[in-house]
């Protein structure tokens, strides 16, 4: 039976919590209270007439890096009209100040803007992130010069809403409202995740025909779940209905590309799992078939073989994986995708260790 409640969930009903005091544009912000200073003078409180931006961030966080030297660029144009926070936050560790100084040194100029650690008990993610309904970093608060929250949202999209705060011109009514949606189709997510899950588990014994059904219901409500509901049932096929799994597979390769890189995320990410999961392990034969299917069709995206060589290897098969992964890197230096020599050598290395690691067996 679907069930309506998931599939249509209204965004004014999902996004009602933050009627009820949870964080959002148009309230005011909450106080400063953090542990240490590692940058920057000490700012305790924010000042009438002053912009700011609290940006939340962590030593572990591979966008947070990325996303620093733009905060700084932002922190010295606006520099007469803005303060810029960046706190840390969600840190891991034996010496997380120790390891938050030496990170903040290591940037050096790249990261000049001042620098505080959280709380030991995260009071700044609680009051802030948390309440915000902001689980993923980084993550930036701007606050407007008369203290109030206008704009939450990812550091490299604060351009234009931060020159319009600074100007006066920004409209924190229209923010509130997008904000709000925002936070409903998290909270619709968050509940279509949940009966994934569910439906998952009922499977084995469950109606599949029905579940089935549910599922594809799902898709067609939640467009952006596409890729997530056809890589479930590519899994729950592979691990319960062999002969539906190959049809779908011989479609799904005679489609589009957004087929071929579902297919190609399956066997990605069923590898990547079967080290700790044994039902993910038990679907590596699966795997396995999808990529020979696959390179058999042709294929020179370096990713996907990445993804094909550690099915391989995961299988035992050694030579194999090995074979693809030089493929995978020799690909990788034709192809535009990594163009950007930072980004090529960050792949290069993936494929060096995942060779080290079948290396060994």
């Amino acid at each position: 039976m679907v069930r309506p409640l998931i599939l249509s969930l209204s965004l004014a009903a999902a996004g009602a919590a933050l009627a009820t005091g949870e964080l959002g544009p148009g309230m005011p912000a909450p106080t400063i209270a953090v542990s240490d200073w590692v940058k920057g003078s000490p700012v305790n409180s924010f000042e009438k007439g002053r912009v700011y931006v609290v940006e939340f961030w962590a030593t572990w966080c591979g966008p947070c890096r990325t996303s620093i030297p733009h905060i700084t660029e932002l922190a010295k144009k606006h520099a007469d009209k803005v303060t810029v926070l960046g706190v840390s936050v969600w840190e891991q560790g034996d010496d997380i100040p120790g390891q938050v100084k030496k990170f903040v040194n290591d940037m050096g100029d790249k990261m000049d803007y001042h620098v505080a650690l959280d709380t030991t008990d995260g009071a700044m993610a609680n009051t802030w992130m948390r309440a915000a309904g902001q689980n993923g970093i980084p993550a930036a608060f701007i606050v407007n010069q008369e203290g109030t929250i206008a704009w939450i949202g990812h550091p490299m999209q604060m351009d234009k809403p931060l020159q319009q705060i600074v100007d006066g011109t920004f409209d924190v009514a229209a923010a509130q409202a997008e904000f709000a949606q925002k936070a409903a189709q998290a909270e619709q997510r968050k509940l279509v995740m949940e009966r994934i899950a569910a439906i998952k588990n009922e499977y084995a014994e469950g109606n599949r025909a029905e579940l089935n059904q549910e599922l594809d219901d799902i898709a067609a409500n939640n467009p952006q779940m596409q890729g997530m509901v056809a890589g479930t049932k590519l899994e729950l096929a592979a691990d319960h209905d062999p002969e539906a799994f190959s049809k779908m597979v011989e479609t799904m390769i005679k489609g589009d590309e957004m087929d071929h890189d579902r297919l190609a995320q399956f066997v990605g990410s069923t590898a990547q799992m079967a080290e700790r999961d044994p039902k993910a392990k038990a679907r590596l034969p699966k795997a396995v078939e999808v990529a020979e299917a696959m390179l058999k069709a042709g294929t020179d995206d370096p990713i996907k073989l990445y993804y094909f060589g550690g099915a391989f290897g995961e299988s035992g098969q050694k030579e194999r994986a090995l074979e693809t992964l030089d493929k995978a890197l020799e690909m990788a230096k034709k192809s535009p995708i990594f163009s950007d020599p930072a980004s090529l050598e960050s792949f290069k290395k993936a494929i060096e260790q995942r060779k080290a690691k079948y290396a060994k067996h």
